[in-house]
């Protein structure tokens, strides 16, 4: 569609061409330079005055160009020749109300045959004209509706984690909330999505407080002044606590992992925080503890002496009965090889090096294989104090499965009459 509006520089304060015809008192050539389209319309008006239709006087080169897909021209038209009868109803309302208001209107509308998106500001200069400019937004739009369509699949895939989760905004505002933190906090989402102000703290300590996604909008010093136990990797915040509301107000050790998010420019837009139950794990732990701690006790009760090596031989444990028996503190004996520990003990008649080869090889022996003949056997042998008093002790020897493998322990008796 070729248009060359014929500029008539001896008047210029009109523009004449056999498309538009004459329009007086506008200076149409300063429509043609704007990027935005510019459409000139005559209103027509039933007899309530109502405005029922628009014919186009005027459209300037980028109105025709946003419009280059109808393949039809546009002066002398109805708006309902071009547009579908919605398209119109809706200009028809705005042109309706600039001219009711005496100000103009901004509405964004859609061009069904165009498959474009116009953000549209109308005005009406008399009576009988309305004036709109129109910005092609489509781009924007889509490009909008992208962004949309993967935040909606982040959602979804925030949805269906296992870990409670959720989602704020640079503002604090809540965006996402996950059905699993649902079932720890007992809030439904609908209840909290787009609250601010700390409320997403409420379900957690029963008050408005700052909490671990909080602190992603801190400096780092502040962190580490205020909140020790917060522990720091790159961006990304983690912690274990012990949360009393959690479950119906059962309570719950958690661990807590919050990191930033960013836009494509690199700013801070958000934070996102996920909560994991660890209640289980951390009550093995310290039922673990307990046991350690009860079978420690034990040990260092008993009057036999107790020796346990790691799984690569070094001794671990070396009770006060092994040091009443042997004059050895335990604190000389922790960390030595056991084979290197018994060849100590030896009388010095019987240290040599093919009593420490023997002894180095029947212990390395049993680390690899996790069997030995002397196992679960006493056995009765000679050892010397520091002093030099000598001793009959009888021991023996068992193997103890653990997590890492299997280790070496030795419950020694002093038998000598």
């Amino acid at each position: 569609m070729d248009r060359k509006p014929n500029l008539n520089d001896m008047d210029e304060s009109r523009i004449e061409s056999e498309e538009y015809g004459p329009l007086l008192d506008l200076d149409y050539r300063f429509f043609e330079y704007l990027q935005e389209g510019v459409i000139v319309s005559e209103i027509t008006k039933d007899d309530s005055g109502k405005v029922v239709d628009l014919i186009i006087k005027y459209a300037n080169l980028a109105a025709y160009k946003q419009r280059k897909d109808l393949e039809i021209g546009l002066i002398e038209r109805s708006i309902k020749e071009i547009y579908t009868s919605e398209e119109v109803e809706i200009d028809l309302k705005k042109a309706n109300e600039a001219i009711e208001t005496g100000r103009g209107v901004k509405y964004e509308t859609y061009r069904v045959k165009l498959d474009k998106h116009f953000n549209v500001t109308g005005f009406s200069p008399s009576e009988d004209l309305y004036v709109t400019f129109t910005t092609d937004i489509t781009s924007k739009k889509k490009y909008a509706e992208r962004l949309n369509e993967e935040r909606q699949k982040l959602l979804d895939i925030i949805e269906f984690l296992p870990d409670a989760t959720f989602v704020i905004s640079e503002k604090k505002e809540v965006i996402a909330w996950n059905k699993a933190i649902e079932e720890m906090t007992g809030v439904d989402h609908e209840e909290i999505i787009g609250k601010d102000d700390y409320a997403y703290s409420i379900p957690f300590y029963g008050q408005k407080r700052p909490i671990i996604i909080d602190l992603i909008f801190l400096k780092e010093e502040e962190i580490e002044s205020k909140y020790s136990y917060v522990k720091r990797e790159g961006n990304t915040l983690f912690a274990e606590v012990f949360v009393n509301n959690l479950f119906g107000g059962k309570g719950a050790y958690v661990f807590v992992k919050a990191s930033a998010l960013y836009d494509s420019a690199g700013n801070t837009v958000g934070a996102i925080e996920s909560v994991r139950d660890i209640t289980r794990y951390k009550k093995a732990e310290i039922d673990l503890l307990e046991s350690e701690n009860k079978f420690r006790s034990t040990i260092e009760q008993s009057t036999d002496g107790i020796v346990i090596t790691d799984e690569n031989g070094s001794i671990i444990e070396w009770n006060k009965g092994m040091e009443r028996i042997t004059g050895r503190k335990k604190e000389d004996e922790l960390g030595k090889f056991i084979w290197d520990s018994q060849y100590d003990l030896l009388p010095e008649e019987k240290k040599t090096d093919e009593s420490y080869d023997y002894i180095q090889g029947a212990i390395q022996e049993f680390m690899k294989t996790n069997t030995a003949d002397w196992l679960n056997k006493p056995l009765e042998r000679q050892i010397q104090h520091p002093d030099g008093e000598k001793l009959t002790i009888e021991s023996v020897s068992y193997p103890i499965k653990t997590s890492k493998g299997i280790v070496l322990g030795t419950i020694t008796r002093d038998i000598t009459k």
